[in-house]
């Protein structure tokens, strides 16, 4: 058996994220595996190339910055072996709930669709054999329908086919509505610069463009408010209303007029 190299990297700090990351973490997401540090500890490995950027694990590696874990053993590895992880001093129970963390948070994240078709188009052979062709046209096709909308002389349009979400009675943490990830890897990368402050203040700007809503839960906080707030969260467009179900689902009040309205320009 061979003997791999260990070291200790002193603080996690001295790990580089990678800028490129097609994973997106919801808030959800990142607080239950911040969660599942502090009640079980760390267990999976993540993965860092020569210079400490890490190619597997952001999301862990964020995560266990917030939970207070600073250290960082390196194995060095050529990829001929799998390296297990061995966790010791944990009861049946921690064993188990470690294993439901590991496999929900996977579940609580998706890929950067667009991050992901952007490589594709420069480097069609990165995808290959991950992603099959249907997958990437589907992808293509449903980013492509949404530019046209946002590029539309119309933006007023009947045909609009809205995503219905029912309460289920919890509220949501503020911090379950979006989703910082990319906003706040942008953020970073804009203040290291040595731009201009103006620059810097439009491109602090331009970064919120890629803060990720999660409507879903919006919606379910939207639900326990009182009307004023309601009212604050449709002027932002929080909150997305199909409004043969408005009424049905108690999100908003239609009057008749416009009831009446929406109702023709619908025949």
């Amino acid at each position: 058996m061979k003997n791999k190299k260990t070291k200790v990297i002193n603080h996690i700090r001295d790990l580089n994220p990678d800028t490129k990351n097609f994973r997106r973490h919801t808030p959800a997401g990142m607080g239950m595996i911040e969660q599942s540090l502090k009640e079980v500890g760390a267990a999976r490995s993540v993965v860092i190339d020569e210079n400490n950027v890490i190619m597997a694990g952001n999301a862990a590696v964020e995560a266990a910055g917030n939970a207070g874990i600073a250290r960082v053993r390196v194995i060095d590895a050529d990829g001929t072996e799998i390296i297990a992880v061995r966790r010791k001093g944990l009861t049946d129970k921690q064993k188990t709930r470690l294993a439901l963390f590991d496999n929900r948070t996977n579940e609580l994240s998706d890929f950067d669709n667009a991050a992901l078709l952007e490589l594709h188009a420069e480097l069609p052979d990165m995808c290959k054999g991950i992603f099959s062709d249907e997958y990437l046209a589907e992808m293509q096709e449903t980013m492509a329908a949404a530019i046209a909308g946002e590029n539309s002389d119309n933006p007023y349009t009947s045909k609009v086919e809205s995503p219905i979400y029912t309460p289920k009675g919890d509220k949501p943490k503020l911090s379950e509505l979006f989703d910082l990830t990319r906003y706040s890897k942008l953020i970073a990368e804009i203040d290291k610069s040595e731009l201009a402050d103006d620059e810097k203040a439009f491109l602090r700007f331009a970064a919120c463009r890629h803060i990720v809503f999660n409507y879903q839960n919006i919606a379910e906080y939207y639900s326990h408010l009182e009307k004023d707030s309601q009212n604050l969260f449709e002027n932002s467009a929080l909150v997305i209303i199909d409004f043969k179900k408005a009424i049905e689902l108690g999100f908003v009040r239609l009057t008749q007029a416009l009831a009446e309205t929406y109702s023709d320009d619908t025949k």
